[in-house]
C-alpha cells in the first residue's frame, strides 16, 4: 500500500482530494495525532484499499483472517447479527456473510467491504453527504439501512439559509406584486426595485454556501423562482415607476449603494469558494 500514509499536518496531501461538508464548503482535513491510532489522518487511495481488500478476501497473510475472526457480539444490531473482529465488523444479511469497516470525518466518508461468495467493494466521497456505506451495500445487492445520519449543518444556520432561500425571496415578491403602499411594502420606484433585487439574489446564492444542499433543493427552486417573478413584474412596471419617490431621494440612493455593497461582497465570498473547488 504504497500510496497510504499519515497527515503530519493539517494540510491535504499532494493530489489529495479535499474533504467537503457540502458541494461548495470545503472544510479542514481532520488532524489528531493522538488520535492516529482509530486512522485520524490517514490517507490512501482506491487502489491501496483493493489491495488490502483482496488480501482480508484471501486470508493472506494469515493474520488478516485472524483479524476477521469474531471477537464480539452486539445485541444492539441482531437483525444482521452483528459481530466484531479486529477491525472488521461482520454482518449476515439475507444468509450472505458481509465483512465491512467503514470511516468517517467532518468531510470525507470511505466503505470497504466483501461478502464470502467473493464480492468486494470500495467507496470513497471526499463530502461528508455522500452515503458511502448505503453505496457500497447497494453495490452489494444487500439492503442494509441505518447509516444515514444527521445533517452536518447546525441547525441555526439551516435556518438561516432557509430564510435567505426563500423566506426574503417571497417576502420580495409580494412587495413589488403590491400597487398599494403598506408599512411593510412601501410604493416602488426603481432604485428600491432594483437594490431589493439584487440583495435577494445576493442572499439566495449566499444561502446556498450557508445550509445542507442535499434535503432541500425544493426551498432553493422555489426562493429562485420568487425572485424570478419579482424580477419579471419589475420590468413590467418599469416603464411606470419614477427613479426614486418621497421627499428624501438622497437616501433612496444610499440604499441602493447600501444594497450594491452588500452583494458585492456576498458574491466576491461565494465566487472565492467556488474557485477553491
Amino acid at each position: 500500500m504504497d500510496a497510504t500514509t499519515f497527515l503530519s499536518g493539517p494540510e491535504v496531501p499532494e493530489n489529495g482530494a479535499p474533504p467537503h461538508r457540502n458541494p461548495l464548503l470545503e472544510v479542514q482535513p481532520s488532524f489528531n495525532p493522538a488520535n492516529a491510532p482509530a486512522g485520524i489522518g490517514t490517507w490512501t487511495t482506491s487502489g491501496d484499499l483493493v489491495r488490502l481488500l483482496e488480501a482480508a478476501m484471501a486470508g493472506d497473510p494469515p493474520a488478516m483472517e485472524t483479524a476477521r475472526q469474531p471477537h464480539a457480539e452486539r445485541s444492539s444490531d441482531a437483525e444482521h447479527g452483528e459481530r466484531t473482529g479486529l477491525g472488521w465488523v461482520l454482518w449476515n444479511v439475507d444468509g450472505t456473510e458481509i465483512t465491512w469497516h467503514n470511516g468517517a470525518t467532518a468531510g470525507s466518508r470511505s466503505f470497504v467491504a466483501h461478502t464470502d461468495d467473493g464480492r468486494g467493494v470500495v467507496v470513497l466521497a471526499n463530502s461528508a453527504r455522500v452515503p458511502a456505506e448505503t453505496i457500497g451495500l447497494r453495490l452489494l445487492d444487500a439492503d442494509a439501512p441505518g447509516f444515514e445520519g444527521p445533517s452536518l449543518v447546525p441547525l441555526p444556520t439551516t435556518l438561516m439559509s432557509v430564510f435567505f432561500a426563500v423566506c426574503y425571496p417571497l417576502f420580495l415578491l409580494l412587495q413589488v406584486a403590491r400597487r398599494r403602499a403598506t408599512w411593510w411594502a412601501p410604493r416602488l420606484d426603481r432604485t428600491g426595485a432594483v437594490s431589493r433585487l439584487i440583495l435577494g439574489g445576493a442572499l439566495w446564492v449566499w444561502s446556498l454556501r450557508l445550509g445542507d444542499l442535499d434535503p432541500m433543493p425544493a426551498v432553493w427552486a422555489t426562493g429562485g423562482g420568487a425572485l424570478a417573478l419579482a424580477a419579471v413584474l419589475v420590468a413590467w412596471r418599469w416603464p411606470r415607476l419614477p427613479v426614486t419617490r418621497g421627499t428624501r431621494p438622497r437616501s433612496r440612493w444610499t440604499d441602493f449603494g447600501f444594497s450594491l455593497a452588500i452583494a458585492a461582497a456576498v458574491l466576491c465570498g461565494v465566487f472565492w469558494v467556488l474557485l477553491r473547488l
